[in-house]
């Protein structure tokens, strides 16, 4: 997380600062803020943990040259670091380095790291353990440290069916069950879960629709673990749960996508005639009132169930486009794109606004699985 108010301590009378050189390995991959396209970047607040050993010899449990020293990212420099005083000012030091910092973290070589169970908001980045090697540092050299994502990441892509209630971030919850929590920590080698199961409420990520993510160590998920779906506004409830994650190899390192669609169950070939209502299966939200009769009953018109009476199309003379007599996604598309490049909002146009309510906040129209 990132504290505005913490300042890095200073230096020891008669001590030296370390110069660091630190980034990511494999930028191409998964960040103590991971983005949306999974490339990884430091911010201002971060603190690092480090330990530091003479060149050659094993990290010990305690009597360190550093024992895990705080160093934290300003938003250009790593402070608070600084070259141990030992005899032999010569010898060469290996460091070990890893994110996020513990104070707690007295035993480097015996330190179980868990992630945390609702990584909603900034629990998110304090289960991102990110650990680096850098061997053989001369004193006065730029020690540089490339970190890796020591933990296994599951992202889940939210789709809905017509007739399924819109997703709010505040009411909406996407857990995942049944996942080992805890790891031991492991410098050279990958980590693996240990611990007792327990369900892991997953982040919602920024600039993407309805994705979520949760840090696990690399495990393979039992028979019985799953992503389960929850919501609870006034009229509207969804539990719902994805079983295709059972069983699940969840690598370390990696990143393991997923895409699930909650609904009923639409069967795209049902064949619907004039009154039936739509669909067929699960909450009605339209009544058909044509079919197009070359379609065997597949395509046609239905009039939606709830009622606006008195909205005004829009509040000026605009020009949007939004003229398909047939299909109102598009008249939904034009509008957006207007909105978008005249810095006008939904408001301007009444009765698509309220059209509009009826779906994500950030829907933008280019699926068929909107109204």
């Amino acid at each position: 997380s990132s504290d505005d108010d913490i300042a890095p301590p200073g230096l020891p009378e008669g001590r030296s600062g370390i110069s660091f050189e630190i980034g990511f390995a494999g930028q191409g991959g998964l960040k103590t803020a991971t983005d949306k396209d999974f490339k990884t970047t430091w911010k201002p607040g971060d603190e690092i943990g480090l330990f530091a050993v003479k060149h050659g010899t094993a990290l010990q449990s305690s009597g360190n040259s550093i024992h895990n020293m705080r160093v934290i990212y300003d938003g250009t420099d790593w402070d608070g670091a600084y070259w141990p005083n030992d005899e032999n000012k010569t010898e060469n030091l290996d460091f070990y380095a890893y994110y996020p910092y513990d104070v707690a973290m007295t035993d480097p070589t015996a330190h179980t790291f868990s992630v945390k169970a609702d990584q909603r908001d900034t629990e998110y980045n304090k289960s991102d353990l990110l650990l680096a090697k850098a061997v053989n540092q001369s004193k006065g050299s730029t020690v540089s440290l490339t970190f890796s994502h020591a933990m296994s990441l599951v992202q889940v892509e939210v789709k809905r069916e017509v007739n399924v209630p819109h997703f709010d971030a505040d009411d909406f919850t996407v857990t995942l069950t049944n996942a080992l929590p805890d790891a031991s920590l492991s410098w050279s080698g990958n980590l693996t879960g240990t611990g007792t199961a327990t369900d892991i409420v997953m982040h919602k990520v920024e600039g993407l629709n309805n994705t979520y993510r949760a840090l696990v160590p690399a495990q393979t998920l039992e028979v019985d673990s799953k992503v389960t779906f929850e919501q609870n506004t006034p009229g509207k409830k969804i539990d719902m749960e994805y079983q295709g994650i059972k069983s699940a190899a969840l690598t370390a390192k990696n990143a393991h996508k997923y895409s699930v669609t909650l609904g009923w169950g639409i069967d795209p070939n049902h064949e619907y005639a004039v009154g039936d209502v739509y669909p067929h299966i699960g909450p009605a939200i339209g009544i058909v009132y044509w079919v197009d009769p070359a379609s065997s009953g597949k395509h046609g018109k239905v009039v939606g169930l709830e009622e606006n009476g008195g909205a005004r199309w829009n509040d000026g003379d605009y020009d949007t486009g939004a003229n398909d007599m047939n299909n109102g996604l598009n008249n939904m598309k034009k509008v957006r794109e207007y909105i978008s490049s005249q810095s006008k909002n939904w408001m301007n146009f009444p009765l698509f606004a309220w059209v509009h309510s009826m779906n994500d906040a950030n829907e933008d129209y280019s699926d068929t699985d909107t109204k």
